[in-house]
C-alpha cells in the first residue's frame, strides 16, 4: 500500500523507477524475515495448538509466503502506476494456473502437499510474468537522475498502513467473535451466511478505486478544484450503485437466500437485509480510505479505524 502511494505520486516523472527499486528491496527483506520466522517457529506453533502436522505445513508453505508477498507487491505497483492491464493479466494467470496445477498434481498424488506444490508453481509463474512486465515499465533508462532515496519514506508510511491492515482484519472479524461468545453456534452459522453474501460486494468499490483513485496522489492547488469534483462524482456513483444493490437485497433476499443456501438458513434473510446499511457505508468508505492513503493521511486513518473498533465492540 505504501509503495502504491509513492508509485502513483511519481508516475510519469521518471522517478518511479527509483521508487520501484527501493521499495522492492524493502519488500524482499521483510518477506524473507517473515519466512525466517516461520522456519524457526513452525514446530513451536504446531506444539502450541497440539497439531504438529499444521506446523509441518507451515514449514513447507514458507516459500509460498515469499512468493505471494512478491506477487501482491507487483499488483500494488501496477495499480499505483495505473497499469491495470498488467494487474489483470497476472491475477488471471495466477488463478488459472492454480486451477490447472491443482487438478494436474492431485491427479498424480491426492495429498495436501500436492496443493502446496501446485500453488507454488502457479504463483512462481505469475511472479515471473509480473517481473517481466515490471522490467518493461520501471527498469528502463528514463534519463532521470537519482536525487533522493525513498527507503525511509516508504518504510515510515508503511507503519500506519500496517496498523490499518491489522485493525481492518480485527474490525471485520470482531462481529463473529462476539457473536460466538454471546450466542450459540447456530447463530454464528446463520450470521456467517449473511456476512458471506455482503462481504463480497465491496469488491465493486475496490475495482472502481483501482481505476480512479491513483490520480489523487498528484493533487495540489492547481488541480484540487477539478479533482474535488471527480471525487464527489465517484463517491456519489458508488453510493448509488450500493443503494441499488441494497434495494435488490431488501426485496429479493427472502427467496434467494434459502434457494442458494437451503431452507435451514431462512433465518439468514433478516441479517442480510440489516447488513445492507453496512454495505452502503463500507462501499463508499473504500473510496474515502483510498483518497486518504494517496494523500499520505494513513496515520489519521489508523486512528479513526482503531476508534471505530472500540465503538463497534
Amino acid at each position: 500500500q505504501s509503495t502504491k502511494k509513492y508509485i502513483a505520486e511519481y508516475s510519469g516523472t521518471g522517478k518511479e523507477k527509483f521508487v520501484f527499486i527501493d521499495s522492492i528491496i524493502i519488500r524482499m527483506v521483510t518477506s524473507l524475515l517473515f519466512c525466517l520466522i516461520v522456519v524457526i517457529f513452525y514446530k513451536s506453533v504446531g506444539d502450541i495448538i497440539n497439531r504438529p502436522d499444521i506446523g509441518t505445513l507451515l514449514l513447507y508453505s514458507a516459500p509460498l509466503l515469499l512468493l505471494l508477498n512478491t506477487l501482491s507487491y507487483l499488483k500494488e505497483v501496477f495499480n499505483g502506476n495505473h497499469d491495470l492491464k498488467y494487474t489483470f493479466l497476472i491475477t488471471s494467470s495466477e488463478h488459472l494456473l492454480k486451477f490447472i496445477f491443482v487438478v494436474l498434481l492431485l491427479s498424480i498424488e491426492n495429498h495436501i502437499y500436492s496443493v502446496i506444490a501446485a500453488y507454488m508453481l502457479a504463483v512462481t509463474s505469475s511472479v515471473v510474468i509480473g517481473a517481466y512486465f515490471s522490467k518493461q515499465e520501471f527498469i528502463q533508462d528514463t534519463g532521470a537522475e537519482r536525487e533522493e532515496r525513498f527507503y525511509k519514506d516508504i518504510y515510515t508510511y508503511s507503519l500506519p498502513m500496517l496498523v490499518v491492515s491489522i485493525a481492518f482484519l480485527i474490525a471485520t472479524e470482531v462481529d463473529i467473535v462476539m457473536l460466538g461468545y454471546l450466542a450459540d453456534d447456530q447463530s454464528v452459522g446463520i450470521y456467517s451466511v449473511a456476512k458471506r453474501i455482503i462481504s463480497k460486494l465491496p469488491h465493486i468499490s475496490i475495482a472502481i478505486s483501482m481505476g480512479v483513485m491513483p490520480i489523487f496522489a498528484k493533487m495540489d492547488e492547481s488541480n484540487a478544484s477539478h479533482l474535488k469534483k471527480i471525487f464527489i462524482r465517484v463517491v456519489g456513483a458508488v453510493a448509488g450503485i450500493y443503494l441499488a444493490i441494497s434495494v435488490f437485497i431488501l426485496v429479493f433476499a427472502d427467496p434467494i437466500v434459502p434457494y442458494i443456501f437451503g431452507d435451514e438458513y431462512i433465518r439468514a434473510v433478516l441479517p442480510t437485509q440489516i447488513l445492507t446499511v453496512y454495505l452502503v457505508l463500507s462501499g463508499s468508505g473504500i473510496i474515502v480510505n483510498q483518497f486518504l492513503d494517496y494523500q499520505g493521511l494513513a496515520r489519521k486513518r489508523a486512528k479513526y479505524i482503531i476508534v471505530s473498533i472500540f465503538i463497534n465492540v
